[in-house]
């Protein structure tokens, strides 16, 4: 589908009330245009560089996208947040599977993490949030790791939030305001699913970051999977940074040991 070069593809699905609600929210607030093209029996949308598609599949499952828009250089997954915490949060992360696929992808598999669109979202959540939200990154998780940068922005964690319409509104100026910052850039080991001190780095330091590997990861990921982060973040990688105590000491040796082989430095945290 030649639908024209340089160009961001943002996906939202019938599946995600939050997802939904963003579409019409870019529809009515936005100059988005229908185009002469259709997808999945839905219109296509243009606005500046952004196309707007609505798929029927579940975004996690949403793994032909690289393959039925090659042209584009950034697919923005505008995505529903859950937690069982119910705590208002604006996330921002990359999507891949460090061990089996549970929730869409494959195994061991990465998508390739824009690392200054990824402080971009963060930082633009973070300077706007709404008072009761929190903004934060997240490590890289589920599917559908695509061969092309993408990128999840979300509105969570529950219903209540998916139907807040202030919210969804600063979502989609943010996947509008989406840019890269310039920045070293990184990806991070260890720490917990909300990522919080590399989301405090990136918000109040000149970096950015790709792939985020947790320690509740850490026993069932492959040793190569590390490089997989250094070849799945782009730009090219500077350093890594290591939440030290948050990492297990016996893969923490296998993460320095592979960096040191790969000309990789890296930063304690």
């Amino acid at each position: 589908m030649e639908i024209g070069k340089s160009m961001k593809l943002i996906v939202t699905s019938d599946r995600y009330e939050a997802s939904i609600n963003m579409f019409n929210a870019f529809i009515e607030n936005f100059n988005f245009v229908e185009t002469e093209f259709k997808y999945q029996g839905n219109p296509i949308y243009k606005y500046k560089d952004f196309y707007l598609i609505k798929i029927k599949d579940d975004l996690v499952e949403a793994y032909y996208i690289d393959k039925d828009f090659p042209e584009v250089d950034l697919v923005i997954f505008a995505s529903k947040h859950s937690s069982k915490e119910e705590i208002p949060t604006l996330t921002v992360h990359s999507d891949g599977n460090f061990c089996k696929a549970d929730v869409g992808g494959r195994d061991y598999t990465l998508s390739i993490a824009p690392a200054q669109y990824i402080k971009s979202a963060l930082l633009f959540y973070y300077e706007n949030c709404p008072l009761g939200y929190r903004a934060s990154l997240e490590v890289t998780h589920h599917g559908p790791n695509l061969n092309k940068p993408s990128i999840w922005i979300e509105v969570g964690s529950t219903i209540r939030e998916w139907n807040d319409y202030n919210a969804i509104t600063l979502a989609c100026e943010n996947i509008i305001n989406l840019r890269p910052v310039e920045s070293d850039v990184t990806i991070g080991f260890g720490g917990p699913h909300y990522a919080p001190k590399f989301t405090k780095i990136v918000i109040n330091e000149d970096v950015s970051i790709g792939h985020i590997m947790p320690k509740y990861v850490m026993d069932c990921a492959k040793e190569y999977m590390i490089e997989v982060m250094i070849k799945n973040t782009a730009p090219k990688v500077d350093y890594a940074l290591i939440d030290w105590k948050g990492t297990k000491s016996d893969f923490r040796r296998k993460i320095i040991s592979k960096l040191d082989d790969l000309d990789i430095d890296y930063k304690k945290i």
